[in-house]
């Protein structure tokens, strides 16, 4: 008769291995900047940015207003996309209270969403759902050119 090994014995010592390759430095740990929404002001904006290009290739730039409806109901999204991608994060700036930089960057309504990557801004005009955010997170990230197999596949994935 094969004697089943004791449970008990094993599972700590797994969990104690688990444990301290948890405290262990990674070199591949994710940015604090992108398990969260940033907030950005203008005594912060430029050194936050410049401190996390190594990190952080890419940023989603939300210019707010506290009391903008358009802007409450963006918020959610924003928290939902920092859980849903790694590939971008996400800053917020309360245009009200930094209005040199709501200025330096041309804003006239709220919310303004501005893609950021490698010391350029541009305006975002997509679509401000989840889906179409993280969607735009992953092509960002991804190559600058990719082969295309057949016409068909190209006309397809451009929803032509």
């Amino acid at each position: 008769k094969i004697k089943k090994p004791n449970m008990a014995i094993f599972f700590p010592f797994g969990f104690l291995s688990l444990s301290l390759s948890f405290l262990l430095p990674s070199s591949n740990a994710a940015s604090p900047f992108l398990s969260q929404v940033n907030v950005l002001t203008q005594s912060n904006f430029d050194a936050v940015l410049s401190q996390s290009e190594d990190d952080v290739p890419m940023w989603l730039l939300d210019f707010y207003a506290p009391w903008c409806g358009h802007c409450k109901r963006l918020a959610p999204v924003l928290e939902e996309l920092v859980l849903e991608t790694d590939k971008m994060a996400v800053g917020t700036i309360d245009a009200t209270s930094n209005r040199k930089l709501a200025d330096k960057f041309k804003v006239k309504g709220f919310p303004t969403l501005f893609f950021h990557r490698n010391g350029v801004t541009e305006p975002y005009k997509g679509s401000r759902s989840k889906g179409a955010l993280v969607d735009f997170a992953e092509r960002m990230a991804g190559p600058p050119v990719a082969e295309v197999e057949s016409m068909g596949t190209f006309v397809k994935g451009r929803g032509v």
